[in-house]
């Protein structure tokens, strides 16, 4: 298994080797040399034994007897010569690592043998130099110690920055004290701790710049959306988010608008519709954005297309106000002179005259150019709406009662189907009369078939902001309108009728813009027209008029 070492012990263990082993050495060294000083001087020794030993046991008549030697240390004996082979033959001595071995021939073809134990010496080298080696071993621990204290005081700013870095890379707030040291790992320390004060400071302002760039992509006043190169959405903000909820779809075509933002290629105002009939104008604008992707900007302008449409209608009201009123002061006046003179000539003829068809001809000649001036000055200066708080239905059921003897004369089936809870809201109930007077005579008129029918359906609705809503639709099953004139059928003075003047529906718009509402008409030719009314309810314990 191998063994990992900490920087610590890296350091500490080479110091202690080059302390500890040249001690060793030196001390077997000593030892060995001494060793042998000693082992030398002691076969010296044990040659003048010999000489002693010889000339003594010559004197006792080659006898052992009577020679004094310290038994402890040495052994003395007789050996013949197979005996002591194969040290050698003559006078010689051998040295192993137990034994010194000196012998002698004798006249007998014998050998005197003497033979010292080196251990002895091993254990005088020990008495003689245990001082030494007391001090040795003082000296490896004295060494030892300083080299841990060295070894730790080297490797504890190292571990530091080391357990430093293990908690950066952890992502743990971690904190670097100045060193107390002037060396290069103190300088060190204090280079690394400003560096990391650096990252940490750097660190703080880019997560601040990070929330400020999500903050303001989410409270974007328009939707936005990052997409990568592969045209995948991976974040959006809060309008963007509301803006999907919406479900809407390409104005004719089934994409939705998650899908479409997917293909886009071009900056430019897109029609969707909303699902209910209405439709939305949304600002597309596309930024590249390279090795990212792009982000696809959306902004909904449909209030300002509506405001821009009311402004055209405005100035159309306006130029046509001035012509209006030229007109009702230059025909006016002279029209009722005209149909006074007339009643006088008419009182000429009596009632069985032939002239007296003539007379009633220009009466109601003269009455329509009345109406006609009437229904200009209505629509160039509509009267302001004063709204009060009135239930919608009930207008509307007061208005079909002025028409259900005339439908019933033309045989028009009228169907009336009403599932609003809440038909209360803020309108001037005169100006919404007038508005479903209109909408109910232009139905009746486009009634070309012999089964004649008129649908109006009443519901509630709420739009993505939770404001509740009245939808009124008329439809009828006459002749319809073609689809290049549906964008005419609001202009003033169009019409399709001969006797018509055209300004029926544009009066109309006039009045529900002015109460608040919204109008759509969708015609199929042939078949018959919707027309769509929307106004703002009210809950039914608000009682506060609003004007």
């Amino acid at each position: 298994m191998k063994i990992k070492l900490d920087i610590e012990n890296k350091i500490l263990f080479p110091l202690l080797a080059l302390v500890v082993i040249p001690i060793i050495v030196l001390g077997a060294i000593s030892y060995y040399n001494a060793s042998q000083m000693v082992s030398e001087r002691q076969l010296e020794h044990m040659e003048e034994l010999m000489d002693n030993i010889e000339v003594i046991y010559e004197k006792n008549g080659n006898s052992l007897d009577d020679i004094e030697l310290d038994y402890d240390v040495y052994d003395l004996e007789i050996m013949t010569s197979a005996e002591l082979l194969p040290l050698g033959a003559g006078d010689g001595y051998t040295m192993d690592e137990e034994y010194i071995t000196t012998y002698r021939r004798l006249d007998n073809d014998s050998y005197l043998v003497l033979g010292y134990d080196r251990g002895i010496i091993a254990l005088e080298l020990f008495s003689f130099q245990k001082n030494s080696i007391l001090i040795a071993i003082v000296s490896m621990l004295a060494s030892a110690q300083i080299i841990i204290i060295l070894a730790f005081n080297i490797s504890r700013p190292i571990k530091k920055l080391t357990e430093t870095c293990v908690g950066i890379e952890e992502e743990k707030d971690v904190e670097i004290e100045d060193s107390y040291r002037k060396d290069e790992l103190g300088v060190l320390n204090d280079s690394f701790g400003k560096m990391m004060r650096t990252i940490n400071q750097n660190t703080e302002k880019i997560e601040y710049l990070r929330d400020l760039n999500a903050k303001i992509i989410e409270d974007a006043p328009i939707a936005l959306f990052l997409m990568d190169e592969e045209n995948e959405v991976y974040k959006t903000n809060r309008l963007g988010e509301g803006i999907l909820s919406r479900g809407l779809g390409v104005k004719d075509d089934s994409k939705k608008l998650e899908n479409f933002i997917k293909e886009v290629a071009e900056n430019d105002i897109y029609t969707f519709d909303d699902g209910e009939g209405n439709d939305r104008y949304l600002d597309i604008a596309i930024t590249s954005i390279e090795d990212f992707g792009k982000i696809v900007s959306i902004q909904d302008i449909t209030k300002r297309k509506e405001m821009e449409s009311r402004m055209d209608h405005m100035n159309k009201l306006s130029s046509l106000g001035n012509v209006a009123a030229s007109l009702a002061h230059e025909i006016r006046n002279p029209l009722s002179g005209i149909r006074a003179g007339i009643q006088v000539l008419g009182k000429r003829y009596g009632e069985d005259d032939s002239s007296r068809e003539i007379y009633e001809m220009l009466i109601g000649e003269v009455d329509r150019l009345n109406y006609l001036i009437n229904d200009i000055l209505n629509y160039s200066k509509p009267g302001r709406a004063m709204k009060v708080k009135c239930d919608y239905m009930e207008v509307l059921e007061s208005s079909f009662d002025l028409y259900r003897d005339s439908m019933a004369t033309i045989g028009v089936k009228l169907e009336l189907e009403n599932n609003a809870e809440n038909t209360t809201g803020y309108c001037d109930p005169n100006q919404m009369k007038q508005i479903y007077i209109n909408i109910i005579t232009n139905a009746l008129n486009a009634m070309d078939k012999r089964e004649k029918k008129l649908k109006v359906s009443v519901a509630n609705s709420r739009d993505a902001d939770g404001n509740e809503y009245i939808n009124i639709t008329f439809k009828d099953n006459g002749k319809g309108i073609k689809k290049e004139d549906m964008e005419k059928i609001f202009d003033p003075f169009y019409t399709s009728y001969e006797k018509g003047v055209g300004l029926g529906l544009s009066v109309v718009k006039n009045l529900v813009n002015e109460n608040g509402g919204r109008i759509k008409m969708e015609s199929v030719p042939g078949q018959g027209t919707d027309v769509k009314l929307k106004f703002e309810v009210v809950a039914n314990e608000q009682d506060t008029d609003y004007r």
